[in-house]
């Protein structure tokens, strides 16, 4: 995977006194050697900060510390690290602060798969075990997972997705916690709870089908 746009953009926020790393999906595929074409990544920079510099970024949702940019023709979706409260709709919280440092920001993301923060030299940052957790292939909650799935519950169809289409294996307190909180998905908005099923790739719908229809979700199945 050529990373050169990531080079490059990290080169421009340590110009101005901040880092980037690459986070989320993009460094789990990334160490996992899969392919990505729109790069996650975070920084210490504020939303206000980065529009000094990045004058062609979308910042329709800075107000959740959110940007994005294109550099050669690679998309950059940008997002300023925080720490956020409880959630008050089972999807988003009710307050976000943002911060400087990353060790607290991981406390807000889902699985330790995808709580890994990777510097333009290589540098890996996991603060909870993710890496240890991707050369075991298992899904792993940050946190306790039955109090995770309640605050949103589209985290039990990402973990499905991620099983089907990684191969990896449910952490046994997390299955459980998915079983139990099954209930909780019927609060999701609909088009939310399909957006989540539909990025099940192709090639991969008859496994996540199965899958899903394992969990009892077979009304969510159907639509694979």
């Amino acid at each position: 995977m050529n990373l050169d746009a990531f080079y490059f953009l990290a080169r421009e926020f340590e110009k101005h006194g901040f880092h980037l790393w690459m986070t989320g999906g993009s460094a789990r595929d990334y160490l996992l050697k899969r392919s990505f074409q729109e790069l996650d990544c975070a920084t210490d920079a504020l939303p206000s900060e980065m529009l000094t510099f990045l004058y062609d970024a979308n910042d329709r949702f800075a107000h959740y510390g959110h940007v994005s940019v294109y550099h050669l023709d690679r998309k950059f979706d940008i997002t300023t690290l925080r720490v956020e409260s409880a959630y008050l709709d089972a999807r988003h919280p009710g307050q976000l602060s943002f911060i400087r440092d990353p060790e607290r920001d991981v406390r807000r993301r889902d699985f330790t798969m995808n709580a890994l923060y990777i510097n333009p030299q290589g540098d890996v940052l996991d603060f909870v075990g993710g890496v240890a957790d991707l050369e075991k292939k298992i899904i792993r909650m940050i946190g306790e997972p039955n109090l995770r799935f309640q605050e949103d519950p589209l985290r039990i169809l990402r973990a499905i997705r991620f099983k089907v289409t990684l191969g990896f294996s449910y952490e046994p307190t997390l299955k459980q916690a998915m079983q139990d909180n099954l209930g909780f998905i019927e609060r999701l908005n609909e088009q939310k709870v399909i957006q989540e099923i539909k990025k099940i790739p192709f090639i991969d719908r008859p496994l996540g089908r199965e899958e899903l229809y394992a969990f009892g979700l077979m009304r969510w199945g159907d639509m694979l």
